[in-house]
């Protein structure tokens, strides 16, 4: 006898289905910073300036930094161990130095901080999510480069006429944060 009262389907929980979306997001990183690498190019485009090129060493010290971010569970270009992007180049050998009448520069930063999500609903009595909004990778990348262009330090490094590549690293934590790392030369 079949008991009626049982369903023969298991519905996931919230905090199942958050599981599957950041694996699944950990799975698209490099198509995320693509996407992000495509939009920087067309801002750069719209401002008269050639593209940037990809660079994979500068992609590997960005990917670096997010990762630190994230599993020391800060967000600043510094990290606790005074760590800073000049010492980041040194430490993976990259080397950029970039003559501009009297000045030399050796390359830029900027990072951003978002989710997978984009919302969440809760129970009100128990305070525990039973549900998310999930973002896309294209509503990723659009909010995180449009989040850089509305910011004026952010907005002057990718419009910086003399830089010639970019690297963008993507990491994300269980919790489904999503650290972005762009480095320029």
């Amino acid at each position: 006898m079949t008991d009626i009262g049982k369903s023969l389907f298991r519905y996931k929980t919230s905090e199942e289905i958050l599981i599957e979306k950041v694996t699944e997001f950990k799975n698209n990183t490099n198509i995320l910073e693509q996407k992000i690498h495509l939009l920087i190019n067309e801002e750069r485009r719209k401002n008269n300036l050639n593209s940037l090129t990809w660079d994979e060493d500068l992609a590997k010290i960005a990917r670096y930094h997010s990762k630190d971010m994230a599993t020391k569970d800060y967000f600043a270009h510094e990290s606790p161990e005074g760590e800073d992007l000049e010492t980041r180049y040194k430490k993976f050998g990259y080397f950029c130095r970039i003559s501009v009448g009297n000045l030399i520069y050796s390359g830029a930063e900027n990072i951003f901080l978002h989710y997978i999500y984009d919302s969440y609903y809760y129970d009100p009595l128990t305070g525990k999510i039973t549900g998310y909004v999930f973002n896309s990778l294209d509503d990723i990348s659009y909010d995180v480069v449009t989040g850089w262009m509305n910011s004026e330090g952010h907005r002057r490094n990718i419009l910086t006429s003399f830089f010639r590549k970019e690297g963008i690293g993507v990491y994300i934590n269980d919790d489904g944060k999503i650290y972005v790392t762009q480095n320029f030369c």
